[in-house]
């Protein structure tokens, strides 16, 4: 709160501020003559507050100066991600503690593209779960969430949280001979570094190999005959790996 200083000589300013609904609920400051600002917190999301200025000297005092006006609705807290798929992201975040007509999430990619936005409502329990869907496979997205009631609008909570790396698509087992398989698939949507292929015998030893990420085919070699295998490809960026496709083979 700031104003400007009275033209008469004064010995101080009283200041008194309270919610505007409740004439009871009243704290007054005591401020020296030379004060031409006061800052107050602790006070209610979305409330409206009168304030009044009054001027001292001896026993004699002012007219009251009174302004009114309705503090911001305070931001969703705690705003976490709990889960996610390779085209969906579920979120939670604790609620307001403003009366709020709903929430906006607005999400696009961190590597830039068009943003988007929905509306969900509050939650009946202390937070809030929203799901984006329709999102592309291994993105981060920039993600945030305000409060909204009528046309007023919260600061954001922000979060970046990415997309699970989307499976190789229609793994196939062709051509056996008694010592290899042939494989192709379809590559994944999402960007990724290689391809990590796992084939187990039934005895449960395992054999790994890796492959270039512009592959859509592989000979399996070195089998043993007569032989099914379980075959599982997966597809790698970093330390993330989508699930795996997986399918059975016998030489």
């Amino acid at each position: 709160i700031t104003w400007s200083k009275p033209l008469a000589e004064i010995e101080g300013i009283e200041l008194t501020y309270g919610p505007k609904d409740i004439p009871g609920d009243r704290t007054t400051i005591d401020l020296s003559e030379d004060e031409n600002q006061y800052s107050i917190g602790n006070l209610r999301p979305h409330t409206e507050y009168e304030v009044t200025l009054i001027s001292r000297r001896g026993d004699m005092e002012s007219d009251p100066v009174k302004e009114v006006f309705v503090t911001d609705l305070d931001a969703p807290k705690n705003l976490k991600r709990v889960s996610q798929t390779d085209s969906s992201i579920t979120l939670e975040w604790k609620n307001s503690h403003a009366n709020i007509d709903n929430y906006r999430i607005k999400f696009a990619p961190i590597s830039g593209g068009d943003h988007a936005e929905i509306t969900v409502p509050k939650g009946n329990q202390a937070t809030t779960r929203a799901t984006l869907t329709g999102l592309r496979p291994g993105t981060e997205y920039g993600i945030g969430v305000t409060a909204v009631r009528q046309d007023r609008e919260s600061a954001p909570a922000t979060i970046n949280a990415g997309t699970d790396l989307d499976n190789p698509k229609d793994l196939e087992v062709s051509d056996p001979t008694e010592t290899t398989l042939s494989l192709r698939w379809r590559r994944p949507v999402a960007k990724f570094d290689h391809y990590r292929l796992i084939s187990v015998n039934p005895s449960g030893k395992k054999s790994e190999v890796e492959i270039p990420v512009d592959s859509t085919s592989f000979i399996l070699r070195g089998l043993d005959a007569g032989t099914e295998y379980t075959i599982s490809l997966v597809a790698e960026k970093g330390r993330h790996k989508s699930k795996p496709t997986t399918v059975k083979g016998s030489t």
